[in-house]
Parts: structure tokens; sequence; C-alpha cells
């Protein structure tokens, strides 16, 4: 069932759905995509269950905007073993989930800039 939503207060609300799309920032490709009811967290629960679902025992990042910066996203990345790769909202109450154990390594700026590209495959 579509729910009504806006992309800003500047937009009015339509029905619509949310496409999420997790892709591979070494290769530039989609591995998984989903579509989801537009809810205030249905981009965070998305993401925590593309995240969960990868297979493979390496390491994985998963690099997200600022509206990711939560305790309980970051937390729940941590707990299933994804590094979280998102943007610093500084801005937000209580400051960012993001510690500067993260944002000092070099792939998390490349991470933060492989985002670019997924943004591109939902807005060609």
């Amino acid at each position: 069932m579509a729910l009504l939503a806006r992309k800003s207060k500047a937009h009015p609300a339509k029905l619509s759905y949310r496409g999420h799309v997790l892709m591979d920032n070494c290769h530039d490709l989609i591995v998984v995509g989903r579509v989801t009811q537009s809810t205030g967290t249905g981009e965070r629960d998305a993401a925590k269950e593309m995240a969960a679902d990868l297979a493979g025992a390496h390491q994985k990042t998963l690099g997200a905007d600022k509206t990711y910066d939560t305790k309980g996203f970051v937390a729940e990345m941590r707990r299933i073993g994804v590094t979280p790769h998102v943007a610093q909202n500084s801005a937000r109450s209580g400051g960012s989930a993001i510690d500067g154990c993260t944002t000092r390594h070099v792939d998390y700026a490349k991470s933060i800039n492989a985002r670019r590209e997924i943004e591109e495959a939902l807005n060609p």
C-alpha cells in the first residue's frame, strides 16, 4: 500500500514508495535493491536488512548520508559486523554517532564520495 510522502517541505505530498539500493564501491555495481513503504524510518530499516543479508566473511562497510547518523543505526551496523561510513550530522542534538576512530580512515572518505554513484543510479 502506497503512503503519502514528500521530498521536502517545498514539495507536495504524493502517494509513493521508496527505492533503496546497496552498491559495491569497488566496482560501482548495484548488488541489492529493495522497495519499501514511505515511512520516516524506511530508509534506515531497509539498509539494516540489506546489510545483514550480505554474504561473506570479509570486512563490510556501508556508506550513507547524514540522515543515517543515529545512535540506533550505527549501533546496529556495528552489531552485525558492518562498519558504518555515515556522513556526520554534527548539528543533531547530542552530536554525531560516528566517532573519530571511524572518520580518520582513508576508506571513510572514499565511501562518502562513492555515495554520489548511488544517487546517479537512482536519478539518471
